[in-house]
């Protein structure tokens, strides 16, 4: 997924499975001053609050400039710790038996931090859950961000297809994935 250096966000309309392992890898950002979220939504909806994940209760992500999680509208304090920067790969790893999404980051280093749990109050099924990436600053240059699913974390489609984007916030800049 890449963006043009405006607002947006992009959310792949598959359904995740049940127990769920996914990769996102920051390939384009300005470094300490990341534009970029990454993790769940609840809807594909292209005129949904996603871009609003501040508040939106309709996302699960962690904001890769400050290491903030945000969840169904409430978050947690900034983390050095959780900070992702560019080159920087997360697994996300979705249990749908405990509603919790938890991450590992393998840095671009070659190091690698457990994010541990980043929510354990995601919506119970039938309520479907989606791999997302906001990009919210707009002044900035173009950021990328590469999202490899895993066979298993896709619920009956083929991870070799490639998935048409629910692109919102009125962003026509996006390229698929």
């Amino acid at each position: 997924v890449v963006c043009g250096g405006t607002k947006g966000f992009a959310v792949i309309p598959i359904e995740l499975s049940d127990t769920a392992t996914w990769d996102m890898l920051l390939e384009l950002d300005k470094k300490d001053d990341e534009g970029t979220c990454l993790g769940v939504a609840t809807t594909t909806d292209p005129g949904s609050d996603l871009q609003n994940y501040e508040g939106s209760t309709s996302c699960h992500v962690l904001r890769c400039y400050n290491g903030k999680v945000y969840t169904a509208g409430s978050s947690s304090s900034p983390s050095d710790a959780r900070k992702i920067h560019q080159g920087d790969r997360v697994r996300f790893t979705l249990d749908r038996g405990n509603n919790s999404l938890s991450a590992v980051v393998l840095r671009g280093n070659g190091t690698e931090d457990s994010l541990g749990t980043l929510s354990s109050s995601l919506p119970a099924r039938p309520k479907k859950l989606h791999p997302l990436v906001i990009f919210y600053a707009s002044t900035r240059g173009q950021c990328a961000v590469q999202i490899n699913p895993t066979a298993a974390a896709l619920a009956g489609i083929q991870a070799a297809k490639r998935y048409p984007l629910v692109i919102g916030a009125g962003n026509d800049e996006f390229n698929g994935c």
